[in-house]
């Protein structure tokens, strides 16, 4: 074992470790939702970012770890008048009606698994009760298979103006492997269509480190991507989710060996200096865009410092600020349970967090790294203190291994620490949420990630 100086950090996590920290903190509990907002609302301008989860998907891929259900007609009709009604309940509590909303994003799922005019019922019912402006960001994201003609006309009438989705890669191979419902004629296809709907801002994600790929591969298809004219990619190494369908298959041994680290860090640097040579800057931890096309949704979340959330539907996280307190929570996962607690009249959280000031400190830096350079002036503002006199033996490390520049405004990621950015944020974890992993939809659906948040032991 190497005794050099900082060998201790890289025992902590992997050597790389290929998970990011993308909602903090990782432990959470019971939470009494009466406690969360104030009793008066916000200031008008007061912004936020809105998320709707919909969870249903016409092809389930095997590698993903997300909260999704196969497309059932009978549970997409309940799912729409479920959702509205979460919709409603949070509108009525001023503190969500006087938000405006400056980015919205239907993820999923596959939001377009569901018909246009579900989307649209969806999307109008947000607008009627919510403060959307002309400039609102707004988000659907789709696949190949699932995405028309008359599916985006309706969306664009509705006020939709990004549409993003999985096209993962453009060789037929490997979307095979992946189990995913197209072909790479079709996802080229596909970006003409949304283009020739009238939407400007196209975005798609690629897959890297897929079993027995090569670097040739890899740059194939961000040149194939580049050249159909996306505004955003988002670029992912394969991470094998424990319980997903695709850990079962390696596990028996039926899955071509991924590629090793040193080649997932050769290829991301590839990712990183091809997409740039075509002006697609690195601004979060997977996203790339030229200027101006940044994903709104994704920088209030993560750049520092991070701005409110709310998250509607099952399994979807929510970031709420009340004063100086601030609160993390999570709705039900499964189905039928969030289906009843809306029947009921109640708003579907299911656990949560009140952040101590330490938390707080520790999530201003942990989800900053994501956006690649933390500001120092707001993190003083709002806690009276200073990132040196927190996190200043944490942040001389990390310099002196190169992974960081202290700067006099901000701490910035280096190109060495881009390649280990799930490492850097995971330093600044506090000491009760060091090692704890995310508790995946894949397990929460069954409840039994639950064991993993501390609900039930």
């Amino acid at each position: 074992m190497s005794d050099s100086p900082g060998y201790e950090f890289w025992r902590e996590y992997p050597d790389h470790d290929p998970q990011a920290v993308v909602w903090y903190p990782l432990t959470y509990g019971p939470l009494d939702v009466n406690t969360v907002w104030p009793q008066a609302g916000p200031e008008p301008k007061h912004e936020t970012s809105l998320y709707i989860h919909i969870p249903f998907c016409a092809v389930i891929c095997p590698f993903c770890p997300f909260n999704k259900f196969a497309s059932v007609e009978k549970m997409m009709s309940e799912f729409v008048i479920a959702v509205k009604r979460e919709i409603e309940l949070l509108a009525s509590r001023s503190y969500w009606s006087n938000a405006h909303i400056s980015a919205a994003f239907f993820g999923g799922g596959t939001p377009t698994a569901l018909s246009g005019e579900r989307l649209a019922d969806i999307i109008e019912t947000c607008r009627k009760l919510l403060r959307f402006s002309d400039d609102t960001e707004l988000t659907v994201e789709g696949s190949p298979e699932t995405l028309t003609p008359e599916k985006l006309k309706i969306l664009r009438d509705v006020g939709v103006n990004r549409i993003s989705f999985g096209v993962q890669s453009f060789d037929d191979h490997y979307l095979k492997m992946l189990g995913r419902g197209h072909n790479a004629a079709t996802a080229r296809k596909t970006i003409d269509m949304v283009a020739d709907a009238g939407f400007d801002n196209v975005a798609i994600d690629l897959m890297y480190r897929l079993p027995g790929q090569t670097l040739e591969e890899v740059e194939k298809d961000l040149d194939t991507a580049l050249r159909s004219g996306v505004s955003h990619i988002s670029a992912y190494s394969l991470f094998v989710e424990p319980g997903s369908p695709l850990a079962r298959v390696q596990h028996r041994g039926k899955l071509l060996p991924l590629p090793d680290e040193q080649t997932d860090l050769e290829m991301f640097r590839l990712v990183i200096d091809r997409l740039a040579q075509s002006n697609f800057e690195l601004y979060t931890l997977y996203d790339f865009a030229p200027p101006g096309r940044r994903c709104e949704h994704h920088v209030i979340n993560w750049h520092a410092p991070q701005k409110e959330y709310v998250g509607i539907g099952p399994g979807a996280f929510s970031f709420v600020r009340n004063g100086r307190d601030e609160f993390v929570y999570g709705n039900v996962n499964p189905l039928e349970r969030y289906f009843d607690l809306l029947r009921e009249g109640k708003l579907p959280i299911d656990f949560g967090v009140h952040l101590t000031e330490e938390e707080q400190m520790a999530r201003y830096m942990v989800l900053g790294t994501n956006g690649l350079d933390i500001p120092k002036a707001p993190f003083e503002q709002r806690f009276g203190q200073s990132i040196q006199s927190v996190f200043g033996e944490t942040v001389d490390k990390l310099q002196g291994w190169g992974l960081v520049e202290d700067r006099p405004d901000h701490v910035s990621l280096t190109r060495k620490g881009r390649l280990y950015l799930a490492n850097v944020g995971k330093s600044f974890c506090t000491e009760r949420n060091r090692m704890k992993p995310h508790p995946a939809g894949v397990d929460l659906q069954k409840g039994a990630g639950q064991s993993l948040i501390g609900i039930n032991k």
